[in-house]
């Protein structure tokens, strides 16, 4: 398997579930709807989930996305192979499915590091970070916050801009076209990591991309004079290597950032600062809302903490106790249709025999 170190393959993390099996392993580094294009360092193929596979699966989670380990059958370079099996994914990133609360969208999985790009112009906003916060802490992977497009900001600007946000994350201030943090950038992805880029559409993913390259291999446009907004470019996700060795994944832009299966915990550790404060509460099962002796409350009240962190804390814990409230309003509607089905089979069976 040493051939699959350049690819970020970790040996001693796959042993325990390949040792018996002579399936090939290969990385998926670009997804096409339900094609996937692997690659063994050597050679690259098209893929597709193989019957047994495929039909095993209990849900988009279950599917391969860019970053994760497979094993195919054996075929020559221009075969299109099947996957045979998904191995265990060591760091997943997700997101709630657009318009299907119960499914998830996955946008890498096995990454090491997953950079949140946002520009210090309009597209700066501190409430949507605390989404994306979320999302990496319970990803499993390192977070850094990356801000770009510091040129279109005026400097005496940007210390406050920074404050607003330093909470969020560790933070660079990047620029893929002076070279601003690039340096500080490339310590973050030694050779054999793999990384993400996610955030919005426009915000400069491409275009650090193509410095950390040095060479324009993806398309970027520029911004729009109405809003300061940057155009959408990146169509698809795949896996490109970097001449330090490191893997960096770029990704579409993300218009709507649902969290998906977001427990509590999760949540809480998402927000560190309120999690020190909430462990002083009076009750341990504070909610941080009117209870007596709250800590949280009272270190708001006297400038210690964010008003506002508190505030987007409150509706991502609200979303979430939402959606599962929806989730188990569905779960009841399949049980009783299910149950439903059984009844009238019985019926028919009945009258079949002419009970």
């Amino acid at each position: 398997m040493t051939r699959l170190k350049p690819l970020g393959f970790d040996a001693s993390f796959y042993s325990e579930f390949i040792k018996d099996s002579d399936r090939p392993v290969v990385r998926v580094i670009e997804q096409q709807k339900n094609l996937y294009k692997v690659s063994d360092t050597e050679h690259e193929w098209w893929a597709e989930p193989g019957g047994r596979f495929f039909h095993e699966v209990r849900g988009p989670e279950d599917l391969p996305v860019v970053g994760d380990w497979v094993q195919v059958n054996r075929g020559a370079p221009h075969d299109r192979l099947q996957i045979l099996a998904l191995l265990p994914r060591k760091t997943l990133l997700a997101r709630r499915a657009i318009g299907k609360d119960h499914e998830a969208q996955l946008l890498a999985a096995n990454v090491d590091h997953i950079f949140v790009v946002t520009s210090l112009n309009h597209d700066l906003n501190p409430k949507r970070l605390d989404r994306y916060r979320a999302l990496v802490h319970q990803s499993g992977a390192a977070g850094t916050l990356l801000l770009t497009k510091s040129d279109l900001v005026a400097a005496e600007k940007i210390p406050a801009l920074v404050a607003q946000v330093e909470h969020s994350f560790p933070l660079l201030i990047v620029s893929g076209i002076s070279g601003e943090g690039l340096e500080d950038l490339q310590k973050k992805l030694p050779a054999g990591s793999t990384a993400v880029f996610i955030g919005s559409s426009g915000v400069g993913k491409s275009t650090l991309l193509n410095a950390l390259l040095g060479s324009a291999k993806q398309e970027t446009a520029g911004i729009r004079e109405s809003d300061s907004r940057g155009r959408h470019t990146t169509s698809s996700r795949s896996l490109v290597p970097l001449p330090s060795g490191a893997l960096l994944i770029d990704t579409p832009g993300i218009r709507e950032l649902g969290l998906w299966n977001l427990d509590e915990e999760t949540l809480q550790g998402s927000f560190d600062e309120l999690e020190g404060w909430g462990e002083r509460c009076r009750y341990r099962d504070c909610r941080h809302e009117s209870e007596p002796g709250c800590a949280v409350q009272e270190a708001v009240r006297t400038g210690q903490l964010d008003a506002g962190r508190l505030a987007s804390y409150r509706k991502l814990q609200k979303e979430q106790a939402f959606y599962e409230r929806r989730q188990d309003q569905r779960k009841m509607i399949e049980e009783k249709n299910r149950w439903k089905s059984i009844h009238k089979a019985v019926r028919r069976e009945r009258r079949n025999r002419g009970e």
